[in-house]
């Protein structure tokens, strides 16, 4: 009973740091490539901090609110020491997973470290706490403390690996309708670029929006080649890698695009399928546990206690 309420006093502090980092302030937006992420990433905060700083310094102070004034400062100051504590190998991995998950224009790392930092910190005050007010035994105490403390290690991380496995199941499921409203847009006498335009207009989801991404790389000066390779880098799937480079395969070679977008569209229909029909037989084996768990025990309670009253009734056994 114990391990869960940690386990849920752990949850609770994560959604609510969550919600009170969104609200309070949203990450900018995430760029391509194209703005060289190694030369400008320290120069675009060092300008934004130092904008931030001529802002408030031209502000009066008592026209400041009580987030401007205290919550902020605070913030920051926590933040960079997190950023400081964390390993320098994290941060690409950290920004991987969030565009990833579709949500670099709505978080940031940095803003991520700090929720992971202030999670973890929340988790293991609470665990020593109770660590030192209860009188359970030492053993309890220890394993209350590392389960909190791993609940604040693996929270933040486990939200975002949740997140990002959702939208690769949308993107799977999106790819086989819209390569074959692609074929025939592009059968139809329309090009490619102009095949994702008409289509892209009319759908919504994690495909399209990363289709319109492609399209805001190549106005930005990439070839297609590129564009296509950073997609399926950000989608991470073995169908998108598979589309991208047949499409750059056919760009290359000059072979005809309808015909390859319209193989495309059968072979991800039939693999669409195949995984389908995989997680059909995936579902006795899944069933199991709650029947074993849940479902026999009822069943033998409802079955066998009757006779078994009776029987220990006529042995004199039951007062």
């Amino acid at each position: 009973m114990i391990l869960f309420v940690s386990i849920f006093a752990g949850l609770s502090v994560f959604i609510f740091l969550t919600i009170l980092i969104q609200k309070i302030k949203h990450a900018t937006p995430y760029q391509t490539k194209v703005r060289l992420q190694s030369l400008t990433e320290t120069g675009v905060r060092f300008g934004e901090e130092r904008r931030t700083s001529e802002v408030m310094s031209t502000r009066d102070w008592t026209t400041l609110t009580f987030t401007e004034r205290i919550i902020n400062p605070i913030r920051d100051s926590v933040q960079k020491f997190f950023l400081r504590m964390a390993p320098r190998a994290i941060f690409k991995t950290i920004e991987r997973q969030i565009i990833t998950a579709g949500k670099q224009n709505v978080w940031s790392v940095d803003r991520m470290i700090f929720l992971w930092g202030v999670t973890i910190t929340i988790c293991f005050g609470a665990g020593l706490l109770i660590f030192v007010t209860t009188n359970l035994l030492l053993i309890q105490r220890l394993t209350i403390l590392l389960v909190m403390t791993m609940t604040g290690i693996l929270l933040p991380m486990s939200y975002l690996r949740r997140l990002i496995r959702e939208r690769q199941e949308k993107i799977l499921t999106q790819l086989p309708p819209f390569l074959d409203l692609l074929s025939v847009s592009v059968q139809a006498g329309l090009s490619f670029d102009a095949s994702v335009d008409r289509i892209i207009k009319r759908a919504s989801g994690p495909l399209p929006d990363e289709f319109r991404q492609m399209q805001k790389d190549l106005r930005l000066g990439l070839s297609k080649k590129e564009a296509l390779r950073e997609m399926a880098s950000r989608c991470d799937l073995d169908d998108v890698y598979l589309f991208t480079t047949s499409v750059i395969q056919a760009e290359r070679l000059g072979t005809s695009m309808g015909k390859t977008l319209v193989e495309q569209a059968k072979n991800m229909r039939e693999r669409y399928q195949q995984r389908i029909k995989a997680q059909a037989l995936k579902a006795p084996i899944k069933i199991l546990f709650p029947l074993v768990l849940l479902i026999f025990p009822t069943i033998f309670i409802i079955i066998l206690l009757p006779p078994l009253i009776n029987i220990l009734n006529n042995l004199d056994i039951m007062p």
